[in-house]
């Protein structure tokens, strides 16, 4: 059986030439206008001052930067209600987006073989975004939604730290692992944001709803990220080659007037993200041929295909894992980078707790600030540090925890061992 396959080189040259295509060309165009005039309403709607959408025009940048100040500068709540709200229908709208190309793209990688040309395949572009466009509009929102979800804790927290001050910080510090198990898993779900074009594509290739989007694409991420982050480094450079066509006349462009020169930018901008989107499709096609097995050339019609990784013998049963020989090397270096993961995840988890509690709560958070402030005991007194202490012991045994997970899967994986070497010396 012929190992399954994904995209080829000349597949990807031909994935950036029909970036150009004139209708995924405008719709990215289209995109980023309505990107910009979400932050026009919304950067006029947080001063209370009317549209300036030629100010926006002849200085992006310079409002761009206001309008993060803007979400950013006040506290975790106002980021969280004006940069979601805003975040969650830009997504929405590149979803949509996303989907139709990926979905053109696809179509055109079936026309273009020379064994399915005459095969009419449906659904087409259109016909697809019309039926699933709810798929596409609640994928990355519901991403947030479970965000927000995991919030709640963090913020809770920093309110009653602020209300209730040393009585707060003590309840705070003794229900603090609650807050830790929910950091942890926003955690994943930051850091897997990186998948999120990949969201629109897995809809538009299984016709599947959004939960089995999500679950591919963070799965895919998780699975293998050393492919999934180079072949999204190849998709981006390859996609960055529009704009910086423009940047050895950069200074020449300088004399020119502020909307021709805008003009020129949008334009490279949209052929840019055109290109991204038509290459994420290769991205998502050569990610599913390793993980799952499914050869590039396949592609979805319809309802989502059975697939199983496991294929069975000529005889028609499992076959056989060899047991033989000694497979603790093999075991003891999985261990060592799932500890170090494990590791690395508290970590991050903890200066995450540390960091949204600080935006959370405007009452005293430097007794949580264990080993994240200038010295490594945090600055505490009276029942603050009662506090900080309780929060410090929790710290040492949320980080043992992987260490003591390595140390029992050892223990279960030299089991075995040992008694085999029991048995063969005949005790």
């Amino acid at each position: 059986m012929t190992a399954p396959s994904g995209p080829n080189p000349a597949d990807w040259l031909a994935g950036l030439l029909r970036g150009f295509h004139p209708l995924r060309w405008l719709l990215c165009l289209v995109g980023l206008v309505l990107t910009g005039l979400s932050a026009v309403v919304a950067k006029s709607f947080f001063d209370r001052e009317p549209l300036d959408l030629p100010g926006w025009w002849q200085q992006p940048i310079t409002h761009a930067q206001a309008l993060q100040a803007e979400i950013w500068g006040g506290s975790l709540g106002r980021t969280i209600l004006r940069g979601g709200s805003l975040l969650a229908l830009n997504t929405a709208l590149w979803c949509l987006i996303g989907g139709w190309i990926a979905r053109h793209e696809l179509l055109a990688r079936q026309q273009g073989r020379s064994d399915t040309a005459e095969v009419r395949v449906e659904p087409s572009a259109t016909a697809f975004l019309v039926g699933w466009w709810k798929s596409l509009l609640t994928c990355c929102p519901s991403v947030l939604l479970l965000a927000l979800v995991l919030l709640l804790p963090v913020v809770l927290a920093g309110w009653v730290n602020a209300w209730l001050g040393g009585l707060g910080a003590l309840v705070v510090a003794l229900l603090l692992p609650v807050v830790l198990v929910a950091d942890l898993i926003l955690l994943f779900v930051v850091l897997g944001a990186v998948a999120w074009p990949l969201m629109p594509v897995a809809v538009a290739a299984e016709c599947s709803d959004q939960f089995d989007a999500l679950s591919r694409s963070y799965s895919y991420l998780f699975q293998r990220p050393v492919h999934f982050l180079l072949l999204t480094a190849t998709a981006l450079a390859l996609a960055g080659l529009p704009l910086g066509v423009l940047y050895p006349f950069a200074e020449q462009m300088t004399t020119w007037r502020p909307e021709a020169r805008q003009t020129v930018f949008l334009l490279a901008a949209a052929l840019s993200a055109s290109i991204f989107s038509s290459l994420q499709t290769l991205v998502y096609l050569h990610l599913r041929s390793v993980i799952d097995g499914v050869d590039a050339s396949a592609v979805a019609v319809g309802p989502p295909l059975r697939e199983s990784r496991k294929t069975p013998s000529p005889e028609g049963k499992a076959a056989e894992i060899p047991t033989s020989g000694d497979s603790s090397p093999v075991v003891g270096r999985s261990l060592v980078r799932v500890t170090i993961e494990l590791l690395a995840a508290a970590v991050g988890s903890w200066y995450l707790t540390f960091w949204l509690f600080s935006r959370a709560s405007w009452g005293q958070v430097a007794w949580l600030g264990w080993g994240l402030s200038e010295t490594v005991i945090p600055p505490a007194e009276g029942v603050y540090r009662v506090a900080s202490v309780m929060a410090g012991l929790w710290g040492v045994a949320w980080l043992a925890l992987p260490l003591v997970s390595a140390a029992r899967r050892l223990l279960t994986a030299r089991a075995p061992r040992d008694k085999r070497d029991q048995e063969s010396n005949g005790v």
